[in-house]
């Protein structure tokens, strides 16, 4: 079942940092950037919310809009039964992908020359 969590990435940067969902799924880790960076008094971790920012309540309605994307991507495939056959990378792709399974996402390498031979098709014309 994969899980997600907020992550503030105060590794890299200064002063402010940026923000992040995290899929965890079968022992692994992929991480989804937010384009939102907040010094650390900024984030309110046990509440996941932006506090103090000029532009608070924007970067809060966006990191609800994204979480709630990703857990509405998540629970279909969790219903599907398809999430067992995928990596965290692959969900994060799927999620990036507005919940359409790819290719790439899907693993499959005969699917990814398919795809890249009709498009190649597709320009000749």
């Amino acid at each position: 079942m994969a899980k997600l969590f907020y992550y503030h990435d105060t590794r890299s940067g200064k002063d402010t940092f940026p923000l992040k969902i995290r899929i965890s799924h079968n022992k692994g880790n992929a991480y989804i950037g937010l384009g939102i960076r907040i010094s650390p008094e900024q984030w309110d971790a046990e509440s996941g919310m932006v506090v103090g920012h000029e532009k608070a309540k924007t970067y809060n309605a966006r990191i609800r809009s994204e979480m709630s994307n990703a857990e509405q991507i998540i629970s279909k495939l969790e219903l599907s039964g398809e999430i067992k056959k995928y990596s965290a990378n692959q969900i994060k792709e799927i999620i990036a992908n507005g919940g359409e399974i790819s290719a790439k996402s899907a693993g499959h390498p005969f699917l990814k020359f398919y795809e890249k031979q009709m498009n190649e098709i597709v320009k000749r014309k």
